[in-house]
């Protein structure tokens, strides 16, 4: 259920809003510590790494953009099977929103390993020769297991081509088919790379 107050929820609000938004954040993946009803430290905090997360402002209010992001459904993602190669890639393709995670013990992170006990690997091993593949985090729904994919937009920004696999997934992710993907990168600033965290095409071969 969206928050319900046309006025930005922020620190010190109080009552259904912020509890209706704590949800959200939970449902999310975003723990705020609590669905009290009482926006406090934690709560802004978990909304920071949200915005943060989905390329929004990070000020910790919440406004039309966050509300919109957090409570709106995603479109569905229809895939396009093009006649020709589209910018020399060929297969379905898939218009995603991206974000990116990293191996990491907190609730937030998830772990080091992926959903079957692998490994997890960052885009930063493979481009340095260490990873056989990427892993990739998205609805357990979307893809199966171990579903390789390519992103012309992050080929092209490192210059190379770039086997990503599709062997994570998160409570973020629940829902969204093929409309999102989490990168594995290998730290939080790595994790904030603008074009990790803005529009992505996934391309199934």
């Amino acid at each position: 259920m969206p928050v319900r107050s046309i006025s930005p929820v922020r620190s010190g609000s109080t009552g259904n809003d912020v509890k209706e938004l704590q949800r959200a954040l939970v449902a999310k993946g975003f723990d705020p510590q609590g669905t009290d009803g009482k926006f406090g430290e934690n709560t802004r905090k978990a909304v920071v790494a949200f915005q943060k997360a989905n390329g929004l402002k990070a000020d910790g209010v919440v406004g039309k953009d966050t509300r919109a992001a957090l409570f709106g459904a995603a479109p569905p993602s229809t895939p396009v099977r093009p006649r020709e190669p589209v910018d020399g890639f060929e297969g379905e393709q898939f218009k995603a929103r991206g974000t990116g995670y990293y191996p990491d013990s907190s609730a937030m992170e998830g772990g080091y390993v992926d959903r079957k006990g692998a490994k997890l690997n960052t885009l930063q091993d493979f481009l340095s020769g260490k990873a056989p593949y990427v892993s990739v985090a998205m609805d357990s729904k979307a893809f199966p297991y171990g579903t390789k994919l390519r992103i012309p937009e992050l080929e092209a920004k490192y210059g190379k081509q770039i086997e990503f696999r599709v062997v994570d997934t998160g409570g973020a992710f629940k829902g969204k088919g093929t409309s999102r993907i989490d990168v594995c990168t290998a730290n939080r600033r790595a994790s904030l790379d603008p074009t990790i965290n803005g529009p992505l095409t996934l391309v199934r071969g």
